[in-house]
């Protein structure tokens, strides 16, 4: 490398590195206007002194190699702007920093605006250029500032509409016209919309964001239409069609019901609407009610309110403790004699009716003896025969517990119960003395509920009866 090049390329450094810098002093909160200043000068200076060394470059290159005199060519173009964008930059900044000071009698702080961008999406040019129109083109900057604004802005395709063009203050309205022609045309913006709703996906009519992003996007389009008054008497009857054609089969019935006067364009979005709204209901429902069974599922005791009362159902059994059946069937009690039993229930304080922790007179099981149809359980019957010392007659006590009550008290809840097919509200009897839970057949074919094994179940009564 010549001592030419060099300097060159340490000129092109120290460019790059005072642009950096202003970079930094910029993303500084509070910014320092000095430090600004500074950055500026620098600049100014570096770039005079790159502009001197460019003069040199074709007598330091042979005129025979055009490929490496055009890359430098390249190279002088892009250091230019470079250096011309930073100085827009720190003029702006410096100039916002003036307004401020004038405006300080206002107590309102606004936030910062960021600078618009457009990468020739068509449909995004009517909002990127009034946005451009109101925080660039219209501020008291020159036309030089404003056309680095302008290149800083746009990207691919955008930005290749206007890459021959220098960055002068001359050739700022000529960019802004080469964009406007090509970006602005009104009939490519209707066609643009028309062929995004003809694009659309079809929503999924269970899901509640798909059909919200569907109704979105045609709200968007046809706001976009009417904003270009394209929107005729005869237009609404296509876009309808349009539309038809990709929503579900249950939509298209639902409309198919209405009115002919009533099947319209208007009809058909209250109608996907409608339905958003109650795909989205249904999955909070769901939520709530998965949530709620959760929550339930491990919590242990489980407390049930009804009827302003409390039913407890123990998740162990009270005589071993273990937590994979319930008391009345626990085999080691089952093996002790009713009184044994009854003695235990005592001693631990159970209830004698469920066999659970809890007083008989709040306790809701509706279950009886089998044996005297007392209210205890059939686990804690037996005869005693008391003698009298002063008669031959015999005393027959047939219940070791006494009825407290003839009242019955029926709990019962409705659930909503989620299946395949959806949520179904299900009523439900709560029988505390049971260690088995039974649904009907119907009910499981309509949650469509998956059937895996079977058990035979033999149903005994104790003593055989």
């Amino acid at each position: 490398m010549t001592s030419f090049f060099r300097r060159l390329a340490a000129a092109r450094g120290s460019l790059t590195k005072a642009c950096n810098k202003l970079k930094d002093v910029r993303d500084q909160s509070p910014i320092s206007i000095a430090d600004v200043q500074i950055c500026k000068d620098k600049i100014i200076s570096f770039n005079n002194r790159l502009e001197i060394l460019n003069k040199e470059i074709e007598a330091n290159i042979d005129k025979d190699d055009s490929e490496t005199l055009d890359d430098e060519y390249a190279k002088v173009e892009e250091y230019c702007d470079q250096a011309f964008e930073s100085i827009a930059l720190a003029d702006f900044l410096i100039n916002e920093n003036k307004t401020k000071k004038l405006n300080t009698e206002s107590t309102v702080k606004l936030p910062k605006i960021n600078l618009p961008s457009f990468d020739g999406d068509v449909l995004k040019w009517q909002e990127y250029f009034e946005a451009f129109t109101i925080g660039v083109d219209k501020q008291n900057i020159s036309e030089t500032e404003k056309f680095q604004y302008l290149k800083a802005s746009l990207s691919g395709e955008a930005a290749s509409t206007i890459m021959g063009l220098s960055i002068t203050a001359a050739n700022y309205q000529s960019a802004v016209d080469l964009l406007k022609n090509r970006y602005g045309s009104k009939t490519r913006v209707i066609r643009a919309h028309v062929r995004s709703l003809i694009g659309l996906s079809s929503p999924n009519i269970k899901s509640s964001s798909s059909l919200r992003i569907f109704i979105d996007s045609v709200h968007r389009h046809m706001r976009g239409l009417e904003a270009l008054d394209a929107a005729q008497d005869n237009d609404p009857i296509f876009l309808c069609e349009i539309l038809l054609a990709k929503v579900p089969d249950d939509i298209k019935h639902e409309w198919a019901k209405l009115p002919e006067d009533k099947m319209n364009l208007e009809e058909l979005i209250r109608i996907l609407e409608n339905e958003s709204k109650h795909q989205d209901i249904m999955s909070s429902t769901k939520s709530d009610t998965i949530q709620s069974l959760s929550t339930k599922r491990h919590s242990s005791p489980i407390k049930i309110k009804h009827m302003n009362h409390s039913l407890v159902v123990q998740s162990s059994c009270s005589f071993c403790n273990s937590s994979d059946h319930a008391t009345f069937s626990c085999h080691l009690l089952l093996n002790k004699n009713p009184k044994e039993r009854f003695n235990f229930v005592k001693e631990h304080n159970l209830c004698v009716n469920c066999l659970r922790k809890h007083n008989i007179k709040d306790c809701f099981s509706t279950s009886k003896c089998k044996k005297c149809n007392r209210k205890h359980n059939s686990l804690l019957h037996f005869d005693t025969t008391t003698k009298s010392s002063n008669s031959n007659n015999q005393v027959n006590v047939k219940n070791c517990v006494s009825e407290t009550s003839k009242a019955t008290i029926l709990p019962t809840l409705t659930i909503p119960v989620s299946g395949k097919n959806g949520i179904e509200q299900v009523g439900i009897l709560l029988d505390s003395g049971s260690d088995r839970s039974f649904l009907s057949k119907t009910m499981a074919k309509k949650l469509y509920l998956q059937e895996i094994g079977n058990e035979v179940l033999d149903i005994n009564s104790f003593n055989g009866s």
